[in-house]
């Protein structure tokens, strides 16, 4: 049954919206971009950057924008993106695209009852955790 509503993760970036979501969608598995519109003149953003950005990550949709710097709240690893996994070829893919120029937090290691777990901020400060079944 279709709802009527949807929570939709929105990601808000300081200029590099559009190379994020490339990024992104260059390695997760049954991922596109749906669209991407652009600030134009006069309008509240910086012109040519990224408006709006609508995108599928393993199906699910998210959306993203720029904002500028000084008005944009600096993202922290307190709110995360959970990925289950239960192909650990998948998950080392993953794992290893989001620490490409990130911090690892965590793992990958066994945790708890778990067969790896990590625990990462990408190059574009986003934190994801990594588990696999």
């Amino acid at each position: 049954m279709k709802l009527p509503y949807e929570i939709i993760p929105c990601i808000t970036y300081t200029g590099c919206a559009e190379e994020a979501v490339n990024y992104y969608v260059s390695f997760f598995p049954n991922s596109k971009i749906e669209t991407l519109e652009y600030y134009k003149p006069g309008e509240r953003g910086v012109e040519g950057k990224v408006s709006k950005a609508a995108f599928r990550l393993m199906d699910k949709l998210f959306i993203a924008f720029d904002m500028e710097e000084s008005e944009c709240p600096a993202h922290n690893w307190a709110i995360s993106f959970y990925i289950n996994c239960i192909d650990e070829i998948l998950f080392d893919n993953i794992f290893e695209k989001l620490s490409e120029n990130g911090t690892v937090l965590m793992g990958p290691d066994a945790f708890s009852i778990y067969r790896k777990a990590a625990w990462v901020t990408d190059k574009y400060g986003i934190t994801w955790q990594l588990i696999l079944e």
